[in-house]
């Protein structure tokens, strides 16, 4: 399940809170972070220590639920190497730092590149029952919506062209180019293997039986906004939305003149939402009177 929303809108707890349901439950349920930004230590109020322990692998903190918060850097080692060291080489070849070749071998896309590599993997080794995805912010979720065909199409078109052509270009390069450091037939053995893991991926997404959407928002016009066009890029790519989360709602008895003007507006725009997304179900969380922090809570 993604758990998907533009940033703020509590997704972090709505997927942390389902995690927590279908552990209860007796399923075996893993909640991963695909957000750079990593809150779910936060969310179930652990110790950072521990976190750092566990850094990139999964860890159960209670029984039938594990956690992960992916670790770019060292995924793409452990599953990239000769390509990251290559990239790196080359970075340093232009005179940066170590440190900050190493920074640079991580290109945008990648967290959703490693998300998708886990979710497969985790899949096909059936290690979970359950896996509950919590996303990035809307805009960045939508790009691991073409990773697939994209991977798929230069390994189609590309990546034996280019495995050719540096071939025959690399006994000429070194004597042109010595210090620049072209990628030697290891590094495309490893993209090779890299990409393999992806085989059945798009199937895998867009199969409703198996991978669903839900959608959490707040019942804002420019939320809901978002939420509508990420409900149709879902869509579009073939991937199953099955239910909105209206978060954050005012109780309808409030009496303060101001939160009632708030609380008008949250009415409105909920039932927007529920006409718009119709006949997906749509579910309605209050705001709490304290923050949802901690097994507990959630």
């Amino acid at each position: 399940m993604f758990f998907v929303g533009k940033g703020g809108v509590g997704k972090t707890t709505v997927s942390s809170a389902t995690a927590w349901r279908c552990a209860a439950q007796g399923h075996r349920t893993l909640l991963m972070s695909l957000d750079a930004a990593h809150s779910l230590a936060d969310a179930f109020d652990l110790d950072v220590a521990l976190m750092d322990k566990h850094k990139g692998r999964p860890f159960e903190i209670s029984p039938n639920l594990s956690i992960q918060e992916i670790d770019v850097q060292d995924a793409i080692k452990d599953n990239w190497d000769s390509i990251y060291d290559y990239i790196t080489r080359l970075m340093q070849t232009t005179g940066l730092g170590e440190v900050v070749a190493e920074e640079l071998a991580i290109f945008p896309g990648m967290e959703e590149v490693v998300g998708l590599l886990y979710i497969n993997t985790y899949y096909q080794q059936n290690a979970y029952d359950v896996i509950i995805l919590d996303c990035a912010p809307t805009g960045e979720s939508l790009r691991f919506l073409s990773v697939p065909s994209t991977l798929d199409w230069y390994m189609r078109k590309i990546f034996n062209l280019e495995r050719g052509l540096l071939k025959l270009a690399r006994p000429l390069a070194k004597t042109l180019m010595s210090d620049i450091p072209l990628p030697d037939d290891s590094a495309f053995a490893s993209m090779e293997r890299f990409f393999e893991r992806f085989k059945g991926i798009d199937t895998l997404l867009t199969d409703a039986s198996i991978t669903t959407v839900r959608l959490v928002t707040n019942a804002e016009k420019m939320v809901v906004k978002e939420s509508q066009r990420a409900f149709m890029y879902f869509s579009m790519f073939g991937m199953t939305v099955d239910a909105v989360v209206i978060n954050r709602l005012l109780p309808i008895a409030i009496q303060d003149p101001y939160l009632k003007k708030w609380q008008a507006l949250q009415q409105a725009h909920s039932e927007e939402i529920i006409s718009y997304f119709a006949p997906v179900p749509t579910y309605k969380l209050p705001l709490f009177e304290d923050e949802v922090v901690g097994s507990d809570k959630l």
